[in-house]
């Protein structure tokens, strides 16, 4: 699951202007202090809705208030640009709302944008309503600090597809189980994780495909449930108490590619990835006792496709 903070695929320049281009097609004005009167303008007449607001410390501090004349659908800026961050409630045609590392200096309040598909924020207490985003499709946070340590906040995103938890405060993703149209789940860095779901699930996550753990140190592995459609399972910096993934993978049936890195195995016996009916590849920092390579794996794994 390639995650970042934007997903730039080229750069052109309109007039005097510079432009960001998805992948996706959106583009956004890139906005610059010393010509934003004019940019505002500009953006007026030619009917456009996205804008990239990133300021060094020396630049001038932005008014947002000058945006509301404008019809936003997206913004990506850091908070730290302006000196009252409430003007963004007023967006209430917000789409796509990117501001991952900054926090907020004035209250945030999502109850006004419920249009929201994609989020990316570093949470702090000033941000209010979160639970609200009922057509959130897309979130990306960084500092989840929930009171109950679980994401009950969010099961009423039945139509998220994709979501990323950095640096979360949490000790199960308790409340997900609900969200049936999820794709991509990721959670890096979190501090207390140490159960996938506190009770014994079935039929949850059906439509999860990827499934992304970093640095989750504390988490018993064996308590991930049953995902029959997961197709790409990830462990980076996963430690070195992982007994076996053997018990794990019975539980993605369909799972056709496996990353384990910077994780060590206590138990060197891979040869139960051999077994596995549906899995094309594996990629596996090799450990001294681990009783067959990468290279080997695939191979014979390809081999035993042949062979069906």
């Amino acid at each position: 699951m390639a995650y970042g903070p934007t997903q730039v695929k080229i750069r052109r320049s309109m007039k005097k202007y510079e432009f960001v281009k998805w992948s996706n097609g959106l583009e956004w004005l890139k906005l610059e202090p010393k010509l934003l009167d004019e940019q505002i303008l500009f953006a007026k007449k030619n009917n456009l809705h996205y804008f990239i607001c990133h300021l060094h410390p020396a630049d001038e501090i932005i008014d947002f208030s000058m945006f509301e004349q404008l019809n936003v659908f997206g913004f990506n800026c850091n908070f730290n640009v302006s000196k009252s961050n409430a003007t963004i409630n007023n967006f209430n045609n917000l789409r796509i709302l990117i501001c991952p590392f900054s926090e907020p200096l004035t209250l945030i309040s999502f109850f006004s944008l419920t249009k929201l598909e994609r989020l990316e924020i570093t949470w702090n207490y000033k941000i209010e309503g979160l639970s609200e985003l009922v057509n959130l499709k897309d979130l990306r946070l960084w500092k989840y600090k929930p009171s109950l340590k679980k994401l009950n906040e969010f099961n009423k995103y039945i139509g998220i597809e994709k979501m990323m938890l950095v640096q979360a405060t949490i000790d199960s993703v308790d409340g997900i189980q609900g969200l049936n149209q999820l794709t991509e789940l990721e959670i890096a860095r979190p501090k207390g994780f140490k159960s996938f779901f506190t009770e014994d699930l079935e039929d949850c996550l059906i439509n999860l495909k990827e499934l992304e753990l970093s640095f989750c140190k504390e988490l018993n592995y064996d308590s991930i449930p049953q995902i029959n459609n997961l197709i790409k399972f990830t462990i980076t910096d996963g430690g070195d108490k992982i007994e076996s993934l053997a018990f794990i993978l019975k539980k993605m049936p369909n799972l056709e590619i496996l990353i384990c890195y910077d994780t060590t195995l206590r138990d060197g016996n891979l040869k139960y990835l051999l077994k596995h009916k549906s899995l094309k590849k594996v990629t596996i920092q090799h450990k001294k006792h681990y009783n067959i390579k990468e290279e080997e794996i695939n191979f014979l794994l390809q081999e035993n496709k042949t062979k069906r």
